[in-house]
């Protein structure tokens, strides 16, 4: 480079660090669901203009903390709650107490059993006797 000679900047200069400041990494702890920080970050930043960022912590806080908060796996993307403006919603409708597959697996194998049980009895029973058939 020739002296004199100044290289241009095209980047748009920086911003304070207390304009690019958010409270972004709080709503991420908070949010149940952790996927796409990457796409979430920006669209945080652009709810901004929609609402403030009390207003959608308040509102991720009180998902996260919902009891009827469904499964991991039906609990929108963090981008997808922001974009519909999710902070804004009514709490979740109640759910009813539906068991985990473990308990609903437990509670067949218990069922299979007693039903063997029953079965078993049947069997061992002399119903002229009135009694259990000796073996």
């Amino acid at each position: 480079m020739e002296q004199g000679a100044e290289e241009q900047n095209t980047c748009s200069p920086a911003k304070p660090s207390s304009e690019r400041a958010t409270r972004f990494e709080e709503f991420w702890k908070i949010y149940p669901r952790k996927v796409g920080k990457d796409k979430a970050e920006p669209k945080y930043a652009t709810c901004l203009k929609r609402a403030d960022e009390q207003t959608i912590i308040d509102g991720a806080h009180r998902l996260a903390n919902d009891p009827n908060l469904p499964e991991k796996k039906y609990i929108p993307h963090p981008t997808t709650w922001l974009e519909r403006g999710g902070w804004n919603d009514e709490p979740l409708a109640q759910r009813w107490d539906t068991p985990k597959s473990d308990q609903r697996l437990q509670q067949g194998f218990d069922l299979v059993q007693r039903v063997a049980a029953r079965s078993e009895e049947t069997y061992n029973y002399d119903p002229f006797a009135g009694k259990a058939i000796e073996q």
